[in-house]
């Protein structure tokens, strides 16, 4: 199973989904990164945690930490977290909360393998601007890749070229056909993310030389948010 989900809620409805389909129930449950919505319902599995090792020592921060309303208030007022990242975790966990986060049971530091018969799991750390924990899974033969949330912004919405250009260039070097991104969706072919990608470094320049797109896509326009948001902070 990839990333554990954001409650315990969560992981049960993805738990009874898989049941419905007759399939089994997982037997370990490898992390992208350490954020609550990835994470908070991985106790629910059951089964051995799989992380990182920067991951695996956050996942101790996070349990450790008060989640009560007012310590979210506080969070929030210092800075620490976002607006959305307070309503997010109040939407699925309704006050008064228990969060119970898991421990890693199997630490990794640049990547491992897992042979799943008839298919090969590579879990590898990039890192990037949402999280510098980020790893990502390519499935072989199927030449698929799930990206976790590591193509998108930090949690204050920055994007740096220093981190998203090499991140992306690795993500292409690994040769998948098709990409799910871990809040997208769709899957993404190659050739999307290959202009995705064109996109990106056309938003970068413009915002470096202070260039304008006339009539920016979406993915363009937010890509030139990003990296003004990236630039301002540097």
């Amino acid at each position: 199973m990839l990333d554990g989900g954001s409650s315990r809620a969560h992981t049960k409805e993805f738990l009874r989904a898989l049941a419905a389909e007759g399939a089994a129930r997982p037997f370990a449950v490898v992390y992208t990164h350490s954020h609550w919505d990835h994470v908070f319902g991985g106790i629910e599995v059951d089964a051995p945690i799989v992380a990182q090792a920067s991951t695996a020592e956050r996942l101790v921060a996070l349990a450790a930490m008060d989640w009560s309303d007012e310590a979210l208030d506080l969070r929030l007022a210092a800075g620490e977290v976002s607006p959305g990242h307070v309503a997010n975790v109040r939407e699925e966990l309704p006050a008064p909360r228990i969060v119970e986060v898991a421990p890693a049971d199997v630490i990794f530091h640049d990547g491992l393998s897992i042979e799943l018969g008839g298919a090969t799991v590579s879990v590898r750390h990039l890192g990037g601007d949402h999280s510098a924990e980020s790893s990502v899974m390519y499935v072989e033969p199927d030449q698929l890749l799930f990206l976790g949330d590591c193509t998108y912004p930090s949690p204050l919405g920055a994007l740096t070229p220093e981190r998203a250009f090499p991140l992306h260039e690795a993500i292409l070097a690994f040769g998948a056909e098709r990409y799910v991104e871990g809040h997208h969706p769709s899957i993404v072919s190659r050739h999307e993310m290959e202009q995705l990608v064109e996109k990106m470094r056309l938003a970068e320049r413009s915002v470096v030389e202070g260039l304008t797109i006339t009539a920016p896509d979406e993915d363009t326009a937010n890509f030139v948010e990003a990296f003004t948001a990236g630039h301002s902070s540097a």
